[in-house]
């Protein structure tokens, strides 16, 4: 997981005995570089028992049977200490250890490679080389591109030579580049100056350059060779090591969303989530590109991949046009969430693989939800903010292949508005909580949960505290309210009271849904399916709603939701139900049967399966 530098000869620590480190080295995760620049080697004595920690790893401080290497003289150094005594693993042990030392590296989808598979990108169409003379690669490319790019597999090594600690990313280090053509020759030298857009000099004095894997090549020779041109470039070995990416045994998705899915903070990270699982379950390997800045979190990333999903992060990649020049041909279509992420995606997608499919998921219509906050404000500017959204949106599913709304009535106007728009309706998909629902008379209190970066909730929150919460209190005295939610501004911390509990941040919602009697979801505006609604029902928890928040769901008032439009008939829904048991069990119950019906994860695998099939990618 981090770096350990040891001497070939170290002894080791495992489970019952010693082995030396260079018996270990497998190529991926335990290899021996070849250093070129002199280096000093410093040998620690210890008393003792002659070992140190280093990175969790317990290390002999002295090597006995390989003393005699030359590094020093023990000659000297009195009480030298004897780990002979400490048992050497017998060699089927030591195979026994590799064995587990390679399931580990497979776990870490760690493997590596000195190939930077290089290659050219010219206006998004990947060229590969036509041949290799040893370290020259030749491609064969169409004249006058305009975007020229130098694509291969980068790293970012631990050190540079001569340059100290470095977090640049390297490519490969290029000595010349020579375009070619019928009538005409351009060389291209490091040192005239022309390699800046992603090159970098190797070190001080240096003629020759770096590339950070996706560096610019100028286009003007490109223009000047005629049609048809030949291409060399000349690069020197080093003793790199990149990473190599998995090789899928079937068909990969390409899944984008902003960031790393956080299930336990925000619901659209539950749709994306449970969504990928039905990718899976139906034949398909993933690899997930959190787009806004391809950062690794813990534990969200190890979360994805103990599903068996490759997450791309930084260092290996960030920059998805890069990412797609090395890898995307693997892919048989794409999958995108969020409006923005699908902005920023698609012209790349198109560029790089104009014949692969492009499935997106809204999470919900951003437009629709940002015309009914302007129509709450009567704010002229939101309006007009809200329109350029809804052209910014059509546009979107105008340019994918298929689009998944999570909402019936959005699925209508888009059908209104974009006829010819391949749309599914795919609402959220959730199980009935297994266990023992607590009963009517062991629960008290009523809740609001919701991650409070989505704005619509607390504002809706707000608005039930000061106009639900005072005529609740005459109808049912001694009611409270607890609010459970990740990223709480000091606006909703501000609504605490005797009768209004602020819970924050809750990892397991079990506990707190089977504490209490009903859920609100008192949203004045949004869109989308709401995530706090399916919850509830899926925990067995009555649910209390504004028409915003039931809407497009298929729910029903009065079997499995109550709906209320205003806060009088709110407050007389919630008293309502709060006292009586009859009542209660009814929705209860009906709120499961309508999650195990219609938010199935089996449902959801088949609106998703035929939409592939329709697509052609299945």
């Amino acid at each position: 997981m981090r770096a350990l530098h040891l001497a070939p000869s170290a002894l080791i620590w495992f489970d019952s005995g010693m082995v030396s480190a260079e018996t270990l080295i497998n190529g991926i995760t335990i290899t021996q570089p070849q250093r070129r620049e002199p280096f000093e080697y410093r040998q620690v004595a210890l008393s003792g028992a002659g070992t140190l920690v280093a990175e969790n790893v317990a290390v002999a401080a002295f090597n006995d049977a390989g003393w005699g290497n030359g590094f020093a003289d023990p000659s000297g150094i009195a009480d030298l200490p004897v780990i002979a005594a400490a048992p050497l693993l017998a060699a089927s042990a030591i195979v026994q250890l590799r064995q587990r030392l390679a399931i580990r590296a497979a776990q870490l989808m760690v493997r590596t490679t000195t190939d930077p598979a290089l290659r050219l990108v010219l206006d998004g169409k990947i060229v590969l080389p036509s041949r290799r003379d040893a370290d020259t690669y030749h491609f064969t490319v169409q004249g006058g591109a305009s975007d020229v790019r130098l694509v291969s597999r980068s790293v970012v090594p631990a050190e540079m030579p001569d340059a100290g600690a470095d977090q640049r990313r390297l490519g490969v280090y290029v000595l010349a580049v020579t375009v070619r053509g019928p009538h005409m020759r351009v060389d291209i030298d490091p040192a005239m100056g022309l390699l800046r857009d992603g090159f970098h000099p190797f070190g001080a004095g240096q003629r020759h350059c770096w590339t950070n894997g996706y560096a610019a090549l100028p286009s003007g020779p490109f223009g000047l060779v005629g049609d048809v041109a030949e291409v060399e470039i000349r690069i020197t070995a080093s003793s790199l090591t990149y990473r190599a990416d998995p090789v899928p045994d079937g068909p990969v998705v390409l899944v984008l969303d902003a960031s790393l899915p956080t299930p336990d903070r925000d619901a659209g990270s539950n749709v994306i989530f449970e969504q990928i699982k039905l990718l899976q379950e139906l034949g398909y390997g993933v690899v997930f590109v959190p787009l806004h800045n391809f950062a690794r979190r813990s534990p969200y990333a190890e979360a994805l991949e103990a599903l068996g999903v490759e997450v791309i992060h930084r260092p290996w990649y960030d920059d998805l046009a890069s990412f797609m020049a090395l890898r995307g041909e693997s892919f048989a279509f794409a999958y995108i969430h969020r409006l923005w992420v699908a902005e920023q995606a698609v012209p790349v997608l198109r560029r790089a693989r104009p014949d692969m499919k492009i499935l997106f998921n809204t999470a919900d219509l951003h437009h629709l939800r940002s015309q009914r906050a302007a129509a709450l404000t009567g704010n002229a500017n939101d309006a007009a903010l809200a329109e350029a959204e809804r052209l910014r949106e059509l546009a979107v599913i105008s340019a994918v292949d298929a689009t998944i709304v999570c909402n019936s009535v959005e699925r209508d106007l888009l059908h209104d508005a974009l006829p010819e728009a391949r749309v599914a309706y795919l609402p959220w998909v959730r199980s009935p909580v297994a266990g023992v629902v607590p009963d009517f008379a062991q629960r008290s209190g009523i809740m609001f949960l919701g991650g409070f970066n989505h704005p619509p909730n607390a504002d809706g929150l707000i608005w039930f505290v000061r106009e639900v919460m005072p005529k609740l209190r005459s109808q049912v005295p001694g009611i409270s309210l607890t609010i459970y939610g990740a990223d709480m501004p000091q606006e909703v911390f501000a609504l605490a009271a005797p009768d209004i509990i602020i819970a924050g941040y809750i990892e397991t919602l079990k506990p707190a849904f089977d504490r209490h009697r009903l859920s609100v979801a008192p949203l004045r505006y949004g869109a989308g399916f709401k995530g706090k609604v399916a919850e509830s029902l899926a925990h067995g928890v009555p649910v209390v709603a504004s028409p915003i928040a039931a809407e497009g769901t298929g729910l029903v008032d009065g079997m499995n939701v109550l709906v209320a439009e205003d806060a009088e008939t709110m407050a007389a829904a919630i008293a309502g139900v709060y006292g009586n048991r009859d009542l209660w069990l009814s929705l209860s119950r009906a709120g499961q049967v309508f999650v195990a019906d219609k938010l199935s994860p089996a449902e959801g695998k088949r609106v998703i399966r035929n939409l592939l099939v329709a697509l052609g990618v299945m």
